[in-house]
């Protein structure tokens, strides 16, 4: 009898602890998963009441003096009112504009944006590779990562922002104008023929790694 009843009081220690470790197995994932929505909260940019405001501003590394480069950065509006961009501009380029990225039926369209980019009341606008971005046009000098220049952006509602734009190396894509072969079909949205200049963008287009 001792023996049986020394065998019991193991069975149930035992099955005490397997019940106490699965529980603390099933516990876990729902912990883990407040604190990953803790820090997505953490680290979103969100609108500063009342205010615009511009975060997350970089470049690419864009290698050749004369060629185009391309400035991204998150747009955000804490107003009750739309607040559109509506141009850039910078020393760093003989001419910067306003851009899109689109896909059209299979063709790729980089389409200049005269009419800017609004921001809703509330909200923001991202402008990334692929899509919207400042396009700097005819480079006075190459963008070496490390460095940085100035960037000035204009708002409809009278606002001027002066940014500070590092160039940093941005995972996953070459250089701008880097060498790469074309694998799908590219149209420029303005009208004009193809510059070498054009080629080479378009060229990044193709291998994502245009602006």
């Amino acid at each position: 009898m001792p023996a049986i009843s020394r065998i019991v009081t193991r069975f149930v220690a035992i099955a005490l602890i397997l019940l106490a470790v699965a529980g603390c197995t099933m516990l876990k994932p729902a912990g883990m998963e407040m604190m990953e929505s803790a820090v997505s909260v953490e680290t979103a940019p969100v609108p500063v009441p009342g205010e615009v405001t511009v975060e997350v501003a970089r470049a690419r590394p864009a290698p050749l003096e004369g060629g185009n480069g391309g400035a991204f950065l998150t747009l955000l509006n804490g107003t009750d009112q739309p607040v559109r961009l509506l141009s850039a501009a910078s020393d760093v380029a003989a001419n910067v504009e306003l851009h899109e990225t689109v896909n059209e039926g299979g063709v790729m369209k980089m389409i200049p944006q005269p009419d800017g980019f609004e921001i809703p009341a509330g909200g923001s606008v991202v402008l990334q590779p692929g899509g919207k971005h400042v396009m700097l046009l005819g480079l006075v000098k190459p963008l070496v990562e490390g460095d940085s220049f100035p960037l000035t952006l204009n708002f409809d509602n009278g606002l001027v922002v002066e940014l500070t734009v590092p160039v940093v190396a941005m995972t996953g894509m070459a250089p701008m104008g880097a060498d790469a072969p074309m694998t799908g079909t590219v149209e420029m949205g303005s009208a004009g023929e193809m510059t070498a200049t054009d080629a080479m963008t378009a060229t990044d287009m193709m291998t994502g790694t245009q602006p």
